[in-house]
């Protein structure tokens, strides 16, 4: 038997090995130099890396001689060619580093403990000391360590055979990054294929590869005596010795076979003007100071080259910055200079810079039809006791009026149009309808797939609610038990994200415990199979049906909620808000109008759907108006979004100021926002800062400044293009009626008739057709939340517990909020949330009757919160017992300050302001 299988694996083994070298002999033709001669004792083979091709032309010189054994990243290994020639092959698996984050280094370190323990088993290894392809003509080692790890796991006489590796002659194919970008695998093959079919298979055009092999005596002492860097060098030298320039090759012989000398690829570089905060700046270098062992440590400085810090260093950094400072690290490529963590810190670090764009295709600039250039909402029927349409209505009204027309795009899935969404909807609903739940959960990052979730469970007759996932276990247990919701609509691929960035997805359960559903989009679309794809796609064509569902509310029609999101937790626990259609419809034809969006607008999207700014900007208004959208889930990654912007040439952007800053500080010039004609932004206060940059980047463009709550779906007053008021926020809404009080309920400053006192501040109620009917009220057990709105003149207003002015012209300005939280990347952080658990988490430290032992603050200047504490806590003891209690890792302590005493009002209650007066 044993004789059986070893002859049927030397089968095998010529068969790869002759397929393999035919395969290849047809583009490259290889001179092989200096070919080691096998004697029985393992072999470490250590290549250069110009090119993804070259481990494969690797295996051809190598095998099956020497039969090594690869090391293959998970996300190559996962492709579908690659998969039978990775087990063939018996490759070591291991975790990509630069995209995988926070859980990996363990998982690194013992995949390459396992490629110490086969060279100890007589195997011979192919390891890659860069573990990267070339991003310019030369190898590039820095700091990285895993090849000194390896050869730590041995002593001089166990030590194996050491082969270097030097190939010349990729650099500038398809397969490397000579062009400037990544290449991308599924195209280069798709076009090689062809290429084939066109030169007759056997007239392709070669290209010369070179490789040559040097077991040098000098490398072996090395590996037992230097340090990481000095070993490095080495290798870095032999590599680089020759480092001709990229070439392209021609694809067709008519082309002619001498290769074109090409440009070395511009190494890019980022620009970086954010300015962190005194106490993140002394956090970051320290702990930079510490791992690196150098003191002198400045923003320019590089963590590979610089402080000799590798990826697995960086890997630590990465889930240090996401625990300190609760903003996550993109992708570890990201992380290059000490400005890298500086901005990783301060929620401002820019994505992938060679991330690869789809071409946009022409239909995405094409003109909708219609004399009347002005936009405006769909005509569509209104919704059953109502005199606004629903968004379905809206949606199906565009999608049969454009069903050929772009409405949303994102990379790298591309351009979606309203019949490839409306398709999907169909494909969706069999198993949405068929849910017993009333509400459902809709956890996703602004996408097509997020756009489409909301429809189908709209359509289905379920009310959705738009799950927070960066709010910390403990508020999104709180939110998911306050609204009943035990399932939850989202993707597998985003899960994978979540987990890799420490998201614990088997604690996401109502506060008693109890379970939630998840229910994957990919699992839905396999169900539906080739036939349930076909149906959809047919009944996309016969919208009737839909269309009369999405005019009547209850048991044959929708929910008359929109959607439920939740508030930051101002006053200890998030609630819930339903918004209603027609809510929304009201704010959003209104912002249409004042605006003076037109056919012709294009939107970038970045704000999540949890986000009332978002729900309305990102999800509303492509759907209910026909605006196409360009969207990207993470709003930080400005790089990125400059080049959806240059790319898709969007004219529209909604954000708060803190991304949109990051944009306009990221741009290469003009050129690269110049598009833009209107940028509206809100959330937050718009700094000085933002009109000057928005001004230089977009010429032609102009800058409002918004204001708004959830409660109001969301906004309440705006800047008018050609009537901007810097440092106001504008007037209200034509719909909106507005009150101040200046004290006193029954003391209004300012009447609805304007007669009274102007400019002086006071609390603002609203009332009017996108204002919410109430908070949902949560099962037996959970806290019931006040009435938010209050009585004045016989009628009901909305308090919003905010401090504005507003002056005789009626335009309003933004004095301050009532409720104690500050704004911190993006997201409402309840600063009496941190002291209820503090409180309980040192209530055995409080002597009697000493008053209060802590609070926590924030200056005007600079959000960071700040804790005063009279016993001792350390900031690290506070951020400990804040993680414990599930808060996320925005609501971290960033400086302590110990009193002997806090200083309390006439009421024995703490007093704040003069707390924040001591952070000035």
């Amino acid at each position: 038997m044993a004789e059986t299988e070893n002859f049927w694996h030397k089968v095998k083994d010529f068969l790869f090995f002759t397929i393999l070298r035919l395969v290849l002999g047809l583009r490259y033709k290889l001179q092989i130099n200096t070919m080691p001669t096998a004697d029985g004792r393992p072999i470490l083979f250590l290549p250069n890396h110009p090119a993804l091709i070259d481990p494969v032309i690797m295996m051809r010189v190598l095998g099956p001689a020497f039969r090594p054994r690869p090391l293959v990243d998970e996300t190559q290994a996962m492709r579908p060619l690659v998969k039978q020639a990775v087990r063939f092959l018996n490759a070591v698996i291991i975790p990509d580093a630069g995209k995988a984050g926070r859980s990996v280094r363990l998982s690194i370190e013992d995949k390459l403990l396992n490629v110490a323990q086969a060279l100890k088993d007589g195997h011979n290894v192919l390891f890659y000391p860069s573990g990267e392809i070339y991003r310019t003509g030369r190898e590039r080692l820095a700091g990285k360590s895993g090849l000194h790890f390896i050869l730590n796991q041995f002593d001089s006489d166990s030590m194996p055979r050491l082969v270097l590796i030097r190939s010349t002659g990729l650099w500038g194919s398809r397969f490397s990054c000579a062009s400037g970008q990544y290449p991308r695998l599924s195209s280069i093959l798709i076009k090689g294929l062809l290429a084939l079919l066109l030169n007759l298979i056997f007239f392709i055009p070669k290209r010369r590869v070179s490789v040559q092999m040097l077991e040098s005596p000098e490398l072996r002492s090395l590996a037992l005596t230097a340090y990481k860097k000095d070993l490095n060098q080495y290798l870095e030298n032999f590599y680089n010795e020759q480092t001709p320039p990229p070439q392209s090759v021609p694809l067709y012989f008519w082309q002619g076979s001498q290769p074109v000398a090409m440009p070395e690829p511009k190494e890019v570089t980022r620009i970086h003007h954010i300015a962190a905060s005194p106490i993140v700046r002394e956090q970051v270098l320290s702990y930079l100071r510490g791992l690196s062992g150098i003191s002198q440590i400045s923003p320019e400085h590089f963590l590979a080259t610089d402080l000799g810090l590798d990826s697995l260093a960086q890997i630590e950094i990465s889930v240090w910055l996401e625990e300190e400072f609760g903003f996550t690290v993109p992708e570890l490529e990201a992380l290059n200079t000490v400005q890298d963590c500086l901005d990783a810190a301060m929620g401002a670090l820019g994505g992938q810079m060679n991330f690869s764009l789809k071409p946009v295709p022409k239909n995405w600039f094409h003109k909708k039809q219609g004399d009347n250039p002005s936009l405006s909402l769909a005509d569509a029927p209104p919704l059953q006791g109502h005199n606004a349409p629903s968004l379905p209505s809206l949606f199906l009204a565009n999608a049969r009026k454009h069903y050929n027309s772009p409405l949303v795009a994102d990379q790298p899935s591309g351009v979606r149009t309203f019949g490839q969404m409306l398709t999907g909807v169909e494909l969706l609903l069999p198993f949405l309808s068929a849910r017993p739940n009333a509400r459902l959960g809709v956890m996703l990052p602004l996408s097509p797939a997020a756009l489409l979730s909301w429809l189908a469970v709209m359509l289905a007759g379920k009310t959705p609610v738009m799950v927070n996932w960066t709010v910390g276990m403990s508020n999104l247990r709180h939110c998911l038990g306050l609204s009943q919701v035990d399932t939850i609509i989202t993707a597998k691929a985003f899960i994978n994200v979540l987990q890799r960035q420490g998201f614990a997805i088997d604690d996401v359960t109502w506060p008693d415990g109890r379970k939630i559903d998840f229910v994957y989009l990919e699992d839905l679309v396999k169900q539906a199979g080739l036939a349930g794809k076909l149906k959809a796609w047919w009944r996309s064509f016969f919208s009737r049906r839909l269309q009369r569902k999405a005019c009547l509310v209850g048991t044959d029609g929708i929910s008359e909620i929109a959607a439920i999101l939740f508030t930051s937790g101002s006053e200890s626990l998030p609630k819930a808000v339903p918004l209603t259609h027609a809510n929304l419809c009201s704010n959003l034809n209104e912002a249409i109008k004042i605006l003076a969006l037109h056919r012709s607008d294009r939107l970038l999207g970045m704000l999540p759907p949890f986000h009332s700014l978002g729900l309305l900007a990102n999800m509303a208004l492509p759907i209910a108006a026909a605006m196409p959208m360009a969207c990207h889930p993470n709003p930080t990654e400005a790089n990125i979004l400059n080049r959806l912007v240059k790319n898709y040439k969007t004219t529209l952007i909604v954000s708060p100021p803190t991304f949109l800053q990051n944009m306009l500080e990221r741009a290469t010039g003009s050129p690269d926002l110049a598009s833009l004609k209107l940028g509206f932004v809100g959330a937050e206060k718009c700094p000085e800062k933002l009109w000057r940059l928005f001004a230089e980047q977009c010429p032609s463009g102009v800058l409002c400044e918004g204001y708004g709550v959830s409660e109001c779906s969301p906004i309440i007053s705006v800047n008018r293009p050609g009537h901007v008021y810097p440092g106001t926020v504008g007037p209200p809404l034509d719909s909106l009626r507005v009150l101040l009080l200046a004290g006193p309920e029954t003391n209004p400053a300012l009447t609805e008739d304007r007669q009274a006192l102007v400019n002086e501040p006071g609390i603002l109620l609203v009332r009017g057709p996108s204002v919410f009917s109430g908070y949902l009220t949560g099962p037996p057990g959970f806290p019931q939340p006040s009435s938010p709105f209050i009585c004045f003149a016989g009628k009901t207003w909305y308090k919003t517990g905010d401090v504005l002015s507003q002056d005789a012209d009626g335009v309003l300005t933004f004095l301050g909020r009532m409720k104690r939280f500050a704004k911190i990347g993006g997201e409402m952080i309840s600063l009496p949330q941190i002291e209820e658990t503090l409180l309980g988490a040192f209530a055995g430290a409080q002597p009697a009757d000493s008053g209060p032992i802590l609070a926590v603050e924030t200056s005007d200047i600079d959000p960071q919160i700040t804790l005063f504490t009279t016993i001792g806590i350390s900031r690290e003891e506070a951020n400990q017992a804040l993680r414990r209690a599930g808060l996320s890792g925005l609501y971290n302590v960033r400086q302590v300050i110990n009193l002997p005493l806090l200083p309390v009002l006439g009421t024995g209650k703490t007093d704040y302001r003069s707390l924040k007066s001591m952070l000035k």
